[in-house]
């Protein structure tokens, strides 16, 4: 259902409210349009079965046009009449944050959700994993961790599944096709791994090796097959490591790093680099001093405090120790994001401190350095961050949330900018996150999995 900010009165007389936009200039005020609600999506599936939001009706809009000398018309809506800037214009703008947010019941038991074009439709959508709660296998002691290399017995026995929802490019879902992975995976991600130009999908956990399905370009995939790897992968990135044109495999344990190169026909050859016994639990690959190698940036999880640790690629699959950066609290998500043009990139890095969450930014320096870190955004203790493009422009930004609501920084000069509201509704202990164009309006979309599922979808 979609999540209005409303009185009971006005729901129970029948009155719809407006979604719940914010922009830079309305602060938070909710949009002065009115729209009249309905059971079903474009497809005529009931928005109650598929969690799609429901369709509405709304003053149809054509985008005003720019005079010569960069002043905008405006919009005006069918009957001549002229629709005043901001949520609600149909327009999305630079610095403009308008979203509706929408509960999402059939995600309940979901553990990780990717966004991608399944079907070749030209419409996202969602690739989602379903971690049932049942026992896998059982096991005397069932917080030991499964061995690397469980038999297929012990993989059809799994609770978890692969469940297709087909998206309708305005922001509802269909069940579409479902089917077992060979392993555990904690993560998915879709990449061209064999240069044919169809995406394969890739899957990585630490309760098995990281495993590959070759896309046939129809919607489907073929059978998995493992990377071998010489560690648990606690962490995983891929990336074009040794410089040849396809993409290889980084994982990280606690006991090493393992790199396994790609032959470009999704075949592997695995090197372990050992390094001391310490947690890690995380990896992003980038070319943190643009020497066209990309280098790793690694969580560490410590007793006291966690750290960043950076790594520099000499494009050869090998690397060169960098940083280490200790006293940034209990450290949760990694993401890379240009602020601004012809600016350098940043490391943002999601911080448990006390009672809240510290979205706190690394400045790329020319060397590859990470300078001093500032606060970005802050939130609750138990929050999320997502990286995307949510207000009109090219520029990456970034959104953090959790219970309380969600707020946003916008990629731009001066780094870091002041924080934005994004929406009111809250998500109680999210666990996972995806953001894409859902609706094809040019804006990136948010999904947040906790109590409740919610998809911010964009609506300017």
């Amino acid at each position: 259902m979609i999540v209005r900010d409303c009185f009971a009165l006005a729901l129970a007389a029948g009155l719809a409210c407006t979604p719940d936009p914010v922009g830079s200039e309305t602060e938070g005020e909710t949009s002065s349009d009115t729209s009249s609600a309905a059971t079903s999506t474009s497809d005529g599936v009931s928005a109650s079965s598929t969690g799609g939001p429901t369709s509405t009706t709304a003053p149809t809009t054509t985008a005003g046009t720019t005079t010569s000398d960069g002043t905008s018309t405006g919009t005006t809506s069918t009957t001549g009449d002229p629709v005043e800037a901001g949520c609600g214009d149909g327009v999305a703008t630079p610095g403009e944050l308008c979203f509706a947010a929408i509960e999402l019941d059939f995600l309940d038991f979901i553990s990780n959700v990717t966004f991608v074009d399944f079907d070749g439709d030209g419409h996202l959508d969602m690739f989602t994993l379903e971690a049932l709660p049942l026992p896998i296998v059982p096991a005397p002691n069932p917080s030991e961790p499964l061995p690397l290399g469980a038999s297929a017995e012990v993989a059809t026995m799994s609770a978890m599944s692969y469940i297709v929802q087909l998206g309708d490019g305005q922001g509802g879902f269909t069940p579409g096709p479902t089917w077992k992975p060979l392993g555990f995976p904690d993560e998915m991600s879709f990449a061209d791994f064999t240069g044919d130009g169809v995406a394969d999908l890739f899957a990585c956990g630490v309760n098995s090796d990281p495993e590959l399905s070759l896309g046939t370009g129809m919607g489907a995939f073929g059978p998995a097959s493992t990377i071998g790897l010489p560690v648990q992968a606690r962490g995983c990135d891929h990336g074009d490591i040794d410089g040849d044109g396809d993409l290889d495999v980084v994982a990280v344990d606690n006991g090493g790093i393992a790199v396994a190169l790609n032959d470009g026909l999704g075949g592997f050859t695995s090197n372990l680099f050992p390094a001391p016994m310490i947690v890690r639990d995380g990896v992003v690959l980038f070319d943190l001093d643009e020497d066209g190698n990309l280098d790793l940036v690694i969580k560490r999880w410590q007793t006291e405090e966690d750290a960043i640790e950076t790594m520099f690629g000499a494009g050869d699959g090998t690397f060169a120790p960098g940083q280490l950066l200790t006293g940034s609290g209990e450290i949760g998500p990694v993401l890379v994001v240009d602020p601004a043009d012809g600016e350098r990139p940043a490391l943002v890095v999601l911080v448990q401190e006390d009672a809240q969450a510290v979205l706190r930014s690394f400045t790329v320096e020319d060397d590859g350095t990470l300078a001093e870190p500032e606060a970005v955004l802050t939130g609750d203790k138990y929050s999320l961050i997502v990286r995307g493009r949510f207000d009109g422009d090219d520029r990456l930004d970034v959104a953090l949330g959790g219970v309380s609501g969600f707020t946003a920084a916008l990629g731009q000069d001066p780094w870091p900018p002041a924080p934005l509201p994004l929406s009111r509704a809250g998500v109680d202990t999210p666990t996972y996150t995806a953001v894409g164009d859902v609706n094809g309006d040019g804006v990136d979309d948010l999904l947040f999995g906790g109590f409740p599922n919610l998809l911010l979808l964009s609506d300017p």
